[in-house]
């Protein structure tokens, strides 16, 4: 889980990855439409990471003889 939430960390940080003007894209340096694009790439991998983690706590849950689902509290 942690292979997926860390490019959506690392890539913002490293500065001289995107520190630049070129390519531009509709007229936006690559400077602000690469962190509009990190957004999106960070959504869809934490999206992964949630996905990832519920499935693996349901098995965890089967693994020990619970039910798959908590019960639900009222």
């Amino acid at each position: 889980m942690l292979a997926l939430l860390a490019p959506a960390v690392v890539l913002p940080l490293w500065v001289p990855l995107y520190d630049r003007a070129d390519p531009e894209l509709f007229g936006f340096p690559f400077f602000f439409w690469f962190q509009m694009a990190m957004i999106g790439v960070a959504v869809v991998l934490t999206s992964l990471a949630l996905l990832v983690a519920a499935k693996v706590t349901r098995l965890d849950r089967v693994a020990h003889g619970l039910a798959p689902e908590p019960p639900e509290q009222r």
